[in-house]
């Protein structure tokens, strides 16, 4: 059974539609990293990072590794800060 209401993909990059490679999935295909209904989820090792709809790597993406050290920086400064002036 089919439906007549469409959805739009979040992504519009990560859907490919019914036919890849010459071949017809009903279904649909989705691009790698994505994948599920409207290939809306991210696969194993892929996060959404932020308000973006984009699937990053968690492994190898840089800027998690950044932030991550920045905020536990700011955290033990403003706790050595709290210390000084208690």
């Amino acid at each position: 059974m089919y439906s007549d209401v469409f959805l739009e993909c979040p992504e519009s990059s990560a859907c490919l539609g019914g036919y890849v490679d010459n071949t017809y999935n009903p279904y649909g295909e989705c691009k790698f990293p994505y994948e599920g209904n409207l290939c809306n989820q991210c696969a194993p090792e892929y996060a959404k990072f932020g308000t973006s709809e984009q699937c990053v790597s968690c492994t190898t993406d840089v800027m998690y590794y950044v932030k991550f050290a920045g905020l536990l920086i700011l955290q033990i400064l403003i706790l050595l800060y709290g210390v000084k002036y208690y």
